[in-house]
């Protein structure tokens, strides 16, 4: 991970921009510690996020679960989310079960992209009660 990736990290999660809607580090392999970094920075910001891009970033069940902490302890701040893409990364089955306990938070989500994951059976079955399938909903977990 670079310097660069943290800088920009809280750059564009400045406590102060309640108008960021989009957090796109897509394709940056930044891995675990900067997706910390990010998880910090959202904690402590006001911003009222729509999509959260992270594909391609290198991240493990224990980067999930410092992100998904925070969306677990968020108090309506996630309300807005309607899109999370985490394809091809490595989260497994561990960290499908910390996503799953954080989209009770996450009322509006419309997408959700997990392909590429390494998750498994118990993944799934974490995963499933939390998604409603409709024409405005979809998941992909290839």
């Amino acid at each position: 991970m670079s310097r660069g990736i943290d800088t920009e990290i809280l750059r564009c999660l400045h406590k102060d921009d309640e108008a960021l809607k989009i957090i796109n580090l897509s394709n940056r392999r930044c891995g675990d510690a900067a997706i910390s970094i990010l998880a910090s920075a959202m904690k402590n910001s006001r911003c009222e996020l729509t999509d959260l891009e992270l594909p391609l970033n290198c991240i493990s069940p224990r980067g999930l679960a410092s992100l998904a902490a925070v969306i677990c302890n968020s108090h309506g701040e996630y309300d807005c989310m309607v899109r999370v893409r985490l394809n091809s990364n490595d989260i497994g089955d561990a960290g499908a079960c910390s996503l799953a306990l954080a989209m009770r938070k996450l009322p509006n989500l419309k997408e959700l992209h997990l392909a590429n994951n390494s998750i498994g059976d118990d993944g799934i079955l974490s995963l499933a009660p939390k998604l409603t399938l409709t024409s405005a909903a979809s998941t992909n977990t290839q």
